[in-house]
């Protein structure tokens, strides 16, 4: 079990980070986002890898396209970047599955 918090940064190119927290305070995921025009930015996604599987990755995904679309982001954007634990078929499936695609250049890409 965890709840996801976000905090506004202001810092580091992004506007908002939110946090998978597990009830004694571990923090197990965590998503970085700006908006850009009309564009949500999704900088950065990730579960650690114990925690994998258990929904962090989909809890995130989701406060952030909402966070974006509560400022007006009629679409998504960012770079595409499977990290060293996960196939990148997995993580396109994983942005297919909440609506987000990949282009032939390696952009996130979407409508949301």
């Amino acid at each position: 079990m965890f709840s996801v918090k976000s905090r506004e940064t202001g810092h580091d190119g992004y506007d908002i980070e939110f946090r998978a927290v597990e009830p004694g305070g571990e923090t197990v995921g965590a998503a970085y986002a700006a908006i850009d025009d009309d564009a949500l930015r999704l900088d950065s996604i990730q579960a650690i890898p114990p925690r994998r599987g258990r929904g962090i990755g989909s809890a995130l995904i989701m406060a952030v396209i909402a966070w974006g679309r509560e400022r007006g982001a009629s679409r998504i954007s960012g770079e595409f970047r499977p990290d060293a634990f996960s196939t990148p078929e997995d993580v396109k499936a994983f942005y297919a599955k909440h609506g987000v695609g990949v282009d032939s250049e390696g952009n996130l890409v979407g409508n949301i």
